[in-house]
């Protein structure tokens, strides 16, 4: 494994292959985008459980964990995970709630990743609707010119708490790869993620002597996933096929014990009413990319898609550790069929290129009364949507420093009428060592499921949605001044300055409607805008780099016309290898500072300012080879202990009420993971 302390890499001075947005693959510094690149090699060294994980630390990104639903999502310039874009291998990724958006990053594993790539900004021309805040892509292992073989497993303390069985979090797996037959590859991957949930001040699923302190502060969950693909070279392509299947198993324990004694035996016979979610995802994925012509290319890919999730009721006895009256429903399911089809040709070599494209997607989407009241008697929702776009874009190299790439996309809808995104993005070259990237972009935000058809009315609760709703219009405005030195010299500098407004018309949120009874409703409200400034640099030395960042954004409404309500991060990080020893060292970390955002309030529509507090984040790992076929990784997540953080930025929900406190992490853990290189 000594071939991991290659010299440090800089994502930003070298040479790296994009995929995300490009006509055909191309390097970093030749893309008019500004694109941040995850290397293997980077997500290697964080030892990261998930994708959540592995975000925590990138400056423009905060994670932000659900430990009711055992779901993590993110923000990108003030909003939320819905106007996030997320692929794999260019393909939308399906969850419960959504296809490409709503995604939960604790179900992505990083195991069997080449790089994850993310753009920042509205990609409607590009990746279509919900493409607002940025893409994240997700670029998987496929090819293997050799026979590799690895077995890994994983140990992590959840806080304080740990044992081999019953506590903590335990990882293990495997990954295969080789060649089949000439030009015939194909890989196989299996995961399996066990986390035992965090008790805190919780006793547990077997304890019943005080009813409010049964079950666990983070739910337990389970996670399984397999992947496998087959990647078959053609003489000036490929063709390659994935198959994913994931399953997710999350135990939700009432803190509610009925003890039921019994007067004539003078025991008691404790049982409580507990639920358990089980969610199974399939991912199809089939893609071919050929030259054709002169300097020209095709590429196609088809997808099915599917993810359910069931929802078993039950009744726990404790003592007895057994279960009755089990209740299985399904709970919530998506379906998507999706294909996409991109010709390019270069009308001039080296000059101009051009592509045009057809996207298509068809969802199907249910969810049951059990996911939105305990009332059974409530009805079902069961619709279908669809999507049908044309696209096409260039780009002009309008002479050796300058670079313009314009773009057009036109969004048919089974039941929108029909949208307009656009873009015009440009590079500029100043010198050998300065270049300016300026980028526009718009695209449409398409309402969700559960704001078209949401119907939850009964004696305590009132939200419906609105089948009416008009799609959110977004748009933003990118300006980055980079600047690298000469990559020959030892020492290497880079930065990066970014400002951007960003605003998203007809922003669709909960309402409350009327206060006497309390009564929501999803409504187009407000623009939102978001606008600020980024600075980043890296040092690189040898083996030895730094990264330093910091960034200063605010985000406002029009009805609160000049009054910006800003917040600033920073993230620093340092890595140092020792090829000798072969071992590497990394620690990162982010200063989350205090934020500012505006949340709807009483039935007038009044905007009201929240809080949620600072905190920071630190980690630390090292990495090291011994005995030519083994690595271990070993090293700590939240070294500060964040555990809760006050927040007031929420609405006070249809389902839940407004906490000014809640539960962000389980505290300082420990990890140690071990890998074995089967030697063939």
């Amino acid at each position: 494994m000594s071939s991991s302390f290659a010299q440090v890499k800089d994502t930003i001075l070298l040479d790296q292959l994009l995929i995300t947005g490009q006509v055909v693959p191309s390097k970093i510094n030749q893309s008019v985008y500004a694109v941040q690149v995850i290397s293997a090699e980077q997500i290697q060294q964080s030892a990261a459980n998930n994708l959540a994980d592995l975000l925590n630390q990138s400056l423009n990104i905060q994670i932000i964990p659900n430990n009711e639903t055992g779901k993590s999502g993110i923000s990108m310039f003030g909003l939320g995970s819905q106007y996030v874009k997320v692929l794999v291998d260019n393909i939308p990724l399906i969850n419960d709630e959504g296809f490409g958006n709503f995604t939960d990053f604790s179900q992505i594993n990083v195991d069997d990743i080449e790089q994850i790539e993310i753009v920042e900004g509205s990609m409607g021309v590009e990746y279509g609707a919900d493409a607002v805040a940025g893409v994240i892509n997700i670029i998987t292992k496929k090819k293997s010119h050799k026979l590799d073989a690895q077995l890994y497993a994983q140990e992590e303390t959840v806080g304080d708490e740990y044992r081999l069985y019953g506590r903590g979090r335990h990882i293990k797996g495997l990954k295969i790869s080789s060649p089949i037959y000439e030009s015939l590859t194909g890989t196989l991957s299996v995961n399996e993620n066990k986390f035992d949930g965090w008790f805190h001040d919780k006793k547990g699923k077997k304890y019943y002597e005080n009813q409010d302190f049964r079950g666990h502060a983070f739910r337990p969950k389970d996670q399984y996933d397999i992947k496998s693909s087959l990647n078959y070279k053609l003489a000036g392509g490929n063709i390659f096929y994935t198959l994913n299947y994931y399953n997710e198993l999350l135990e939700k324990n009432s803190d509610q014990v009925a003890l039921n004694y019994n007067p004539a035996t003078d025991l008691i016979h404790p049982i409580a009413q507990d639920e358990r979610f089980t969610t199974n995802r399939w991912r199809h994925h089939l893609n071919f990319y050929h030259t054709i012509w002169k300097d020209g290319n095709i590429n196609l890919s088809a997808s099915y898609q599917s993810q359910q999730k069931e929802l078993e009721r039950y009744t726990y006895h404790i003592i007895q550790d057994s279960e009755s009256h089990n209740e299985k429903r399904l709970y919530e399911s998506r379906k998507a069929y999706y294909a996409k089809a991109m010709l390019g040709k270069a009308i001039l070599p080296e000059v101009w290129h051009w592509q045009i494209g057809a996207e298509i997607n068809q969802v199907k989407g249910f969810q049951s009364a059990f996911a939105r009241s305990v009332d059974s008697s409530t009805e079902n929702i069961e619709r279908e949507l669809g999507s049908y776009d044309v696209f096409t874009s260039s780009k002009l190299h309008v002479s050796n420093q300058w670079t313009v790439r314009p773009g057009i996309r036109a969004l048919f809808s089974s039941r929108f009428s029909t949208e307009m995104a656009y873009s015009l993005s440009t590079s500029y070259q100043l010198n050998p060592s300065w270049e300016i990237r300026a980028m526009f972009g718009d695209a449409p935000k398409h309402p969700s499921y559960e704001q078209l058809f949401t119907y939850f009315v009964d004696s305590n609760h009132y939200v419906v949605g609105d089948e009416d709703l008009k799609p959110e219009e977004s748009q933003s405005v990118f300006l980055h001044l980079f600047y690298k030195n000469d990559p020959n010299n030892t020492i290497r500098l880079s930065a990066k300055l970014s400002g951007w407004h960003l605003k998203v018309k007809d922003q669709i949120d909960l309402i409350i409607t009327q206060d006497q009874p309390l009564q929501y409703a999803y409504q187009n409200f407000e623009t939102y805008q978001n606008q600020g400034l980024s600075l980043s640099g890296q040092l690189a030395i040898n083996r030895f780099s730094a990264q330093i960042g910091v960034i200063y954004d605010g985000e406002g409404y029009d009805s609160k016309e000049g009054d910006m309500l800003y917040s600033w991060n920073a993230n620093a990080g340092i890595n140092y290898a020792l090829p000798k020893c072969q071992l590497a060292f990394s620690t990162h970390i982010k200063r989350n500072g205090k934020e500012y955002s505006w949340r709807t309030g009483s039935e007038d529509g009044e905007l009201i300012k929240g809080t949620r507090q600072g905190y920071t984040w630190w980690d630390m790992s090292i990495k090291k080879d011994f005995l030519r076929d083994w690595q271990i990784v070993a090293g700590a997540r939240n070294l500060l202990d964040v555990k809760e953080i006050e927040n007031t930025t929420k609405i006070a929900g249809a389902h839940e009420a407004s906490s000014s406190t809640e539960a962000f992490a389980y505290g300082r853990s420990y990890f140690i993971k071990l890998t074995y290189q089967i030697p063939f």
